[in-house]
């Protein structure tokens, strides 16, 4: 029943600190999101989560191939499409993993509008991303499109965000939640089945656990015989 008892407190322990890498996320998720229009390229910060409806889509960049982990675990490769969008006076790097074909309509709407070739744009995409700190995979891309638009860099760094916003990957964080309190709950139950199994059931205060009662006899009896023989 040992090994019950430290495999218990091993899950415990496991589980919280997986939930504690995650968890932040998820707390940003729920008490800290907010509107993309309310947040400026120059405010963003990591951890920041802005969810908002995207109907402008200035450029896109390009795509890459990145990891998708599941907590330090990787999970194999995924397309990601890089996209550039205003936001109130500068501009901010949106990485989308799916419904791509949706934000590429909306660059080449929005190439048209900037064109003079049509009055506004007609679709759009709700969009919920976290700030990261741009890798430098993600930055020699943004790099490439302004040197295409023969722009150096200090022409455009200043009036771009250091951050991206990484689409948000819902299921991935619950998956991670899932496991973490699956951990906690399974340590707990271990825990309680190894105190059951020590103590009994019923444990009332001030009890004894059955080994302490029989060495308490057997003391108690070698204290008697010592007595007799004296």
């Amino acid at each position: 029943m040992k090994k019950t008892l430290g495999i218990g407190i091993i899950s415990v322990i496991l589980g919280m600190v997986l939930l504690a890498f995650c968890a932040s996320d998820a707390f940003g998720l729920i008490f800290q999101k907010s509107n993309l229009d309310d947040l400026s390229y120059g405010t963003i910060e990591k951890g920041n989560v802005a969810q908002g409806e995207i109907k402008y889509v200035v450029a896109k960049l390009g795509t890459l191939e990145e990891s998708r982990h599941l907590f330090f675990i990787p999970l194999g490769k995924r397309d990601t499409a890089l996209y550039l969008i205003a936001d109130n006076g500068g501009y901010v790097t949106i990485a989308v993993r799916s419904d791509v074909s949706v934000f590429d309509e909306i660059a080449a709407q929005t190439a048209d509008y900037l064109a003079g070739r049509a009055e506004g744009t007609t679709s759009s995409h709700s969009f919920l991303g976290i700030a990261r700190e741009i890798s430098d995979e993600q930055l020699n891309i943004l790099k490439g499109h302004f040197n295409e638009m023969n722009l150096n860099d200090n022409d455009w760094q200043y009036a771009v965000s250091s951050m991206v916003l990484e689409e948000y990957d819902l299921a991935m964080t619950v998956i991670e939640l899932c496991i973490c309190f699956g951990l906690i709950l399974a340590g707990i139950v271990l825990l309680l089945i190894s105190r059951r199994y020590r103590f009994g059931e019923t444990v009332f205060v001030g009890e004894k656990a059955p080994e302490e009662e029989d060495k308490a006899e057997k003391k108690e009896e070698t204290e008697n015989s010592s007595s007799d023989e004296q």
